[in-house]
């Protein structure tokens, strides 16, 4: 024996009718939709605020751009590579003109004093010409 029950098909009143949550009277649900946007835009700004938390401008290290000198000494040569001295210091020197934390003491000696030794020195090829293996662009120098 079968038993059917009888289920109404009216909606109770601020009911959605469809998937869709429209109202009994046809108009959308904005605020589901305007809370729905929010709580997102919300959400990613806080990862966005929470990745840059511990990004700093300028120097770290508590002093002012610029506040302190160094002076950079010609390093000592210790490699069989001849003039090696010359390109070094100048890389170095351009490095820290850019870098901005520090000025280039040049005739008077700084509040700092870099020194060093060289004491290997690698080349090894990185890229090579296209279409000629034996030809190459650019180097790795290792120190």
């Amino acid at each position: 024996m079968n038993t059917f029950t009888f289920v109404s098909t009216e909606m109770p009143q601020g009911f959605p009718n469809n998937i869709h949550g429209t109202s009994p009277d046809g108009f959308i649900r904005r605020r589901t939709v305007k809370s729905l946007f929010l709580s997102t835009l919300g959400l990613i700004l806080g990862l966005f605020l929470a990745g840059c938390a511990g990004y700093q401008l300028g120097p770290t290290g508590g002093f002012v751009a610029g506040e302190r000198s160094m002076q950079i000494v010609p390093f000592i040569n210790a490699t069989m590579e001849p003039r090696l001295i010359e390109p070094v210091t100048h890389a170095l020197r351009k490095q820290l003109q850019q870098d901005g934390t520090f000025t280039l003491a040049t005739r008077e000696p700084g509040d700092w004093i870099l020194t060093g030794q060289l004491t290997q020195y690698e080349r090894d090829p990185l890229t090579f010409q296209p279409g000629d293996v034996f030809s190459t662009r650019d180097y790795l120098v290792s120190l």
